[in-house]
């Protein structure tokens, strides 16, 4: 896996510092490749169809503690190569509004 690649997250797999919201299958593109030996972990850049789909109340949490909501880190195990759903031009445009929308909240 490398940057650019686009991946979707795997069944049962979890946001450990939000544990209520349900990843699996949700899609981006792979931006930054950490090689830990056995294990090792991609930050994530969700694409905008995920984006426009996740709980108003995580969105609003995530601006309250000040947590990037628009990436993940996960372990190459947890993800599958697909194919991309969008552009990158689509992902700026829609975390634009989110910011417009809830950073003022």
């Amino acid at each position: 896996m490398k940057i650019g690649d686009s991946v979707k997250i795997n069944q049962n797999v979890i946001d450990e510092d939000f544990e209520n919201i349900k990843i699996e299958n949700c899609q981006g593109r792979i931006v930054e490749v950490e090689v830990l030996g056995e294990k090792d972990l991609i930050l994530v850049e969700f694409d905008s169809i995920t984006l426009k789909f996740f709980p108003e109340s995580y969105i609003l949490t995530a601006f309250e503690t000040a947590f990037d909501y628009s990436q993940i880190i996960v372990s190459t195990e947890d993800v599958t190569l697909t194919q991309p759903r969008d552009t990158q031009e689509d992902v700026i445009k829609i975390q634009e509004e989110l910011e417009q929308k809830y950073n003022n909240n």
